[in-house]
């Protein structure tokens, strides 16, 4: 099972929707400009937990659900999602995310085997990650407490959301937390080196080595954790992060 099969069964479920073509095309953009991110990786965690090809296969869906509909949100706070409709995106977008969620919901409860308590605490985890967000919009200086702090609430929640859905029901469940919000850390940390961005550039030199070095302790912990349960897809994951985090 790859990456492409989990879309492919995403947009056969966008066809049996009451929408027309061009709705259906923008919501396709919305999951499509997620590709290449957490899909396939969420598949190979999924795998390593010994899930049931069937469960694995619907939990992979309703998280592509959930990670569209958060990036979409992300691209629409920071006036990034003209992919969608140009200069309509920004009335097309809150529509967009309302379909996204809704479908996330109805895949996950349906046939992922998910129990209610698993989703209610994932939703919360959610919840919790979007708080942050005020945070994060905030006109202040950054400071790498105020970095830490952020990304622990945008994306290492979000991860442990994700990881706690994932594995709910597996030996790996008791992990998710504390696994998830490392993955969510690492993978900050490597966004915000790539992408250049102002929250960790404008630091303190500083501040910027104390979290690279930070992010090293928490990369060796993640590997040693993996290796101790043969977790492939993590040991990979973090052999395809080049030096210094950046990806």
């Amino acid at each position: 099972m790859s990456e492409r099969s989990i879309f492919r069964r995403a947009r056969l479920l966008l066809a049996k929707q009451r929408l027309n073509a061009l709705d259906v095309l923008l919501l396709r953009r919305a999951l499509e400009v997620t590709k290449g991110t957490n899909v396939q990786f969420f598949w190979e965690l999924g795998s390593d937990a010994g899930l049931k090809i069937e469960v694995l296969r619907e939990r992979c869906l309703a998280l592509l659900f959930l990670f569209a509909w958060s990036n979409l949100t992300d691209d629409l706070v920071d006036k990034e999602a003209d992919y969608l409709l140009g200069e309509s995106s920004e009335k097309a977008g809150p529509i967009a995310l309302y379909v996204l969620r809704c479908l996330a919901d109805a895949v996950a409860l349906q046939a992922a085997e998910i129990p209610t308590e698993v989703w209610v605490q994932a939703n919360l985890d959610l919840a919790a990650c979007a708080c942050v967000g005020f945070e994060e919009i905030r006109e202040t200086p950054w400071t790498r407490e105020r970095w830490l702090s952020v990304g622990e609430g945008i994306a290492g929640l979000q991860f442990s959301a994700y990881l706690r859905i994932l594995w709910c029901g597996t030996p790996l469940a008791a992990w998710s937390e504390e696994v998830g919000k490392c993955l969510g850390m690492i993978s900050h940390f490597a966004c915000d080196r790539k992408s250049e961005d102002p929250r960790l550039r404008s630091l303190l030199e500083e501040e910027q080595r104390e979290i690279a070095s930070w992010i090293e302790e928490k990369k060796r912990w993640l590997k040693q954790r993996a290796e101790e349960a043969h977790l492939q897809g993590i040991l990979m994951w973090l052999r395809n992060l080049p030096e210094g985090g950046e990806s």
